[in-house]
């Protein structure tokens, strides 16, 4: 029923929704429009001018930071809202002279630690904000009430996960009665149908260990499997069941970062410490899995950031544990390529940080004299256009070694920037150990971080 500029939500399909939701667009699936009001999420023309109206956009894959394609930079045809919103911030904030510092709201988290975060269609008719804890709670929030309200199971409950935050990622795939939202955990991996009038889920899953997240390739989602000791691959297309299927690999079982995908190749790829899996489909759809493993004595540091990609393919950078030097390696070769590398960076996939020097290539050496290293900078999100990053800028270790800045457990000075690539920053300081296991998200006009070992949830609006 509007009223007003809003509207009030009398029943859907003869229930009432519980008074703890709040956000009633999102049950009934209305959204404002620009003549003002809103209209039905059903509505294909609009009753004002007869025109079409704008489809509204569906966030599928829910990699880690929001990068195209499972890495960490993006661009706007493909990321909406996300280059938008962050240039509107950058933009309200030059104007007003406001610091990111003090702009910050902080909300209360459903769970101390151990959360990643997500937006999805699952259970509403446009996105919702979701926060799902390694010890397996679901929970929904509502920013007209400002709190997160938990889901509960009918059936098994959601599994717990070893997946840290930057190797995590969600799907969503659509389904008859609404999205279902593909997850990794270590019971299996789950496919999630919620239902928001009654704050609850409904699960089915694929058992069997996950070693990696959920990649999307050709609209279906694949979870990569330990089953019987075995390495095994989910794999799930709206509408149909589960598939599990075997893979004969020489590899030791392990856990993989959140998969990077090539479409031009119809590929997916999970990196691990020891080598990398990559899942292809031929003409035909037809599966097929390959494991490389690095070259001896080799190991990947997938927390660093997903590999590099230039016109040949991907490159995968490598640290030698025996003569602790640097080595690239292109992925998915039939003959090994490698090159040398100066020294250890960071990495959106697209633009490299040797410490805090920026470089197009991870194995170019840089100008000593024109450059100082005076601390690391860590990119969670790079957004092609508009030129603006979200990162982390924090001091050099004692060692002034990169691998141990993330192997130590101390307390350090972080800094969470949005800046302009190359030019101006926006800051937000605390003191916190492991600030790299952060996650940066958009959602509802907003700009979110969660930083897990604080414990903290901080947003910043956009006026509405």
């Amino acid at each position: 029923m509007q009223n007003g500029t809003g509207f009030s939500l009398v029943a859907i399909d003869a229930a009432v929704p519980p008074t703890s939701l709040s956000d009633l667009d999102y049950l009934s699936g209305a959204y404002r429009v620009p003549e003002g009001g809103y209209l039905p999420g059903s509505f294909r023309f609009s009753p004002f001018t007869g025109q079409p109206l704008e489809r509204r956009p569906v966030e599928q894959w829910r990699t880690p930071f929001g990068g195209d394609d499972g890495g960490r930079s993006c661009s706007a045809a493909a990321a909406e809202p996300i280059p938008s919103t962050l240039q509107a911030l950058f933009d309200q904030w030059q104007r007003s002279g406001q610091s990111m510092q003090d702009a910050a709201e902080v909300i209360k988290s459903p769970q101390p630690s151990g959360l990643f975060f997500f937006s999805s269609r699952a259970g509403g008719h446009r996105n919702g904000l979701f926060a799902a804890s390694r010890s397996g709670q679901l929970s929904l929030w509502q920013r007209g009430h400002r709190h997160w309200v938990p889901l509960t199971p009918r059936g098994a409950s959601l599994g717990r996960s070893h997946l840290e935050t930057w190797a995590n990622a969600t799907l969503t795939l659509p389904h008859d009665d609404g999205h279902e939202v593909i997850m990794a955990t270590d019971a299996g991996a789950d496919c999630v149908s919620v239902d928001a009038m009654t704050l609850s889920y409904q699960i089915d899953r694929a058992v069997g260990r996950s070693l990696g997240a959920p990649g999307l390739l050709d609209d279906a989602a694949f979870v990569p499997q330990e089953h019987d000791g075995q390495w095994c691959l989910a794999i799930r297309r709206a509408g149909e069941a589960w598939q599990q299927v075997l893979l004969t690999l020489d590899a030791p079982l392990q856990l993989l970062a959140a998969p990077i995908s090539d479409p031009a190749h119809r590929s997916l790829f999970w990196i691990g410490t020891q080598g990398v899996l990559s899942v292809r489909l031929d003409g035909q759809g037809d599966v097929s899995a390959r494991w490389q493993s690095w070259p001896d004595g080799y190991q990947a540091n997938p927390v660093l950031g997903p590999p590099y990609r230039d016109g040949e393919g991907f490159w995968q950078l490598l640290y030698d544990t025996r003569d602790k030097k640097w080595l690239l390696t292109r992925l998915d070769t039939v003959l090994p390529e490698q090159r040398p590398a100066p020294r250890g960076s960071t990495s959106t996939g697209r633009t490299n940080f040797q410490f805090n020097v920026r470089l197009e290539r991870p194995w170019d050496e840089f100008d000593h004299d024109l450059y100082s290293v005076t601390h690391v900078v860590y990119p969670f999100l790079e957004v092609v256009e508009p030129q603006l990053m979200l990162s982390l800028h924090a001091p050099l270790p004692q060692q002034r070694s990169l691998l141990s800045f993330f192997e130590s457990q101390a307390t350090v000075h972080a800094t969470f920037c949005l800046e302009r690539i190359g030019g101006h920053a926006y800051t937000y300081a605390m003191d916190t150990p492991s600030p790299w296991n952060a996650q940066w998200f958009v959602h509802d006009e907003a700009l979110w971080l969660w930083v897990d070992a604080r414990g903290t949830l901080l947003r910043w609006s956009l006026p509405q």
